[in-house]
């Protein structure tokens, strides 16, 4: 047994967009509604960031991944998948009111995100007395 019900359409205009609601008006509530693209202003965000559209077929999503190598990556050739595309500093940079904040709120970190420094590097410093120019285990070590 199949019922057709027949679905009602509701047309809403506001001044921001348009939205086509389909379903009787009792079944819609305000939270209920989720369009399938949200393509809004970046004020209306509420990180001030536009949202990059990604593929919307799930064939796409499947087979049509860019797997890039990384030649700098030890024991793996891909890039971790949570660090594709990601880049805090500059999304930081274009956001009014930062989302991260030091000590006093609101108050935006100057510095670069990760800051490539070698001020906490350890350095080995290898004895003289371990390498030998002759490698004679029974001679003294060489005094510089």
């Amino acid at each position: 047994m199949s019922s057709n019900k027949p679905s009602k359409h509701i047309h809403v205009e506001t001044p921001h967009n348009t939205y086509d609601l389909h379903g009787y008006t009792c079944e819609l509530s305000a939270t209920s509604f989720v369009p399938p693209r949200r393509i809004h202003p970046i004020e209306r965000s509420y990180f001030n960031s536009t949202k990059e559209t990604k593929p919307s077929s799930i064939y796409d999503q499947i087979f049509h991944i860019q797997y890039d190598f990384n030649p700098k990556a030890h024991r793996d050739d891909r890039q971790h998948s949570k660090f594709i595309g990601l880049d805090q500093a500059k999304e930081e940079d274009d956001k009014t009111y930062p989302t991260r904040s030091s000590s006093i709120y609101g108050r935006r970190h100057k510095q670069p995100v990760d800051v490539i420094d070698r001020s906490h590097v350890r350095i080995g410093h290898v004895k003289n007395e371990f390498y030998r120019n002759n490698g004679g285990i029974d001679q003294k070590p060489i005094q510089l």
